[in-house]
């Protein structure tokens, strides 16, 4: 009996899994912050000056970049890594950040004992604020 298996090839990783959603969940959790640093270094080499990453997917990153003459921009574009872990940018456009807050569906549960977690607050310079109780 033949056993299929499944191989990481995100940046030369080569493990093998048993199953597609196993090979899914580690390149999401193991391989996230390594493909973050690499992409976060072709902003930083676009920008110039400071940049950090926002947010990004498998397609596109949202970075702040500070611009000589133009202060901090939001921008988004959509990258591409290759084989040899060099990360190709495509163009830049200006972007806002926009959030929204829903109402907690029933049920739900946040933690409510102290232990410090708390939920960063748009609009705030990156202010920690804690949950409020219902």
């Amino acid at each position: 009996m033949t056993m299929t298996t499944h191989t990481c090839d995100e940046l030369g990783c080569h493990r093998t899994f048993l199953s597609e959603q196993a090979l899914s969940d580690h390149a999401a959790v193991v391989h996230f912050n390594e493909i973050r640093s690499l992409v976060e270094g072709a902003c930083q080499d676009m920008c110039k000056d400071s940049c950090y990453v926002a947010d990004m997917t498998a397609e596109y990153v949202v970075f702040e970049c500070y611009m000589e003459g133009m202060g901090y921009k939001l921008m988004q574009c959509t990258y591409e890594i290759a084989d040899d872990n060099t990360v190709t940018l495509g163009e830049a456009a200006e972007v806002i950040r926009i959030t929204t807050y829903e109402p907690k569906p029933d049920g739900m549960s946040m933690p409510m004992d102290g232990s410090g977690d708390t939920q960063k607050m748009g609009g705030m310079g990156g202010m920690s604020m804690p949950m409020s109780e219902d």
